[in-house]
């Protein structure tokens, strides 16, 4: 990942490529290469890398996770929620996966298992800005605008600042 961590991304698709022609059963090259995919907007590509890392080994929540949130991009909200379920089958302490679920779960105008989805990932990690930030957005839909700024100014306090401009603007 050093490659891709500096910007070299074509360079890192190729060390993983090579990495895969050594060694066709290594789920974390395929998910790596899915990672630099995803980063270079190949969605199409990384979720076949993704797929194939889940082939290998089924019990790869990150990859289920990740496939799920390149679905989500691509507005397959029904296939991101499948995904991001699994992944957190596999691994209940996946914050992403249910920050992932939770957006699906809103774009299908599922807002209670959205909420679900949304306290649990703050559950797990009390202080993950993008949670509280998510769940503000559900609650100002619902009406609930003191929730929402309340959330928001946690979202800010522990780092996030888009939400700052909506406490300034709606609270």
């Amino acid at each position: 990942m050093e490659k891709s961590d500096q910007g070299n991304y074509q360079g890192a698709i190729a060390d993983f490529s090579r990495a895969i022609e050594i060694n066709a059963q290594d789920d974390d090259a395929y998910y790596n290469r899915g990672v630099v995919k995803d980063k270079l907007k190949n969605y199409q590509g990384a979720i076949a890398d993704y797929s194939k890392a889940i082939e290998i080994n089924p019990q790869n929540a990150l990859a289920y996770s990740n496939r799920g949130y390149i679905k989500l991009k691509l507005n397959d909200h029904q296939g991101s929620i499948v995904d991001c379920s699994k992944a957190i089958e596999i691994d209940a302490q996946l914050v992403v996966a249910y920050l992932n679920c939770g957006y699906s779960k809103l774009n299908l105008n599922d807002r209670p298992g959205a909420l679900t989805d949304y306290n649990k990932a703050i559950e797990i990690n009390p202080q993950n800005a993008l949670a509280y930030r998510n769940r503000g957005l559900l609650k100002e839909l619902t009406g609930d605008l003191n929730g929402a700024c309340r959330d928001w100014r946690k979202a800010v306090n522990f780092g996030s600042t888009e939400p700052a401009e909506w406490v300034n603007q709606k609270c």
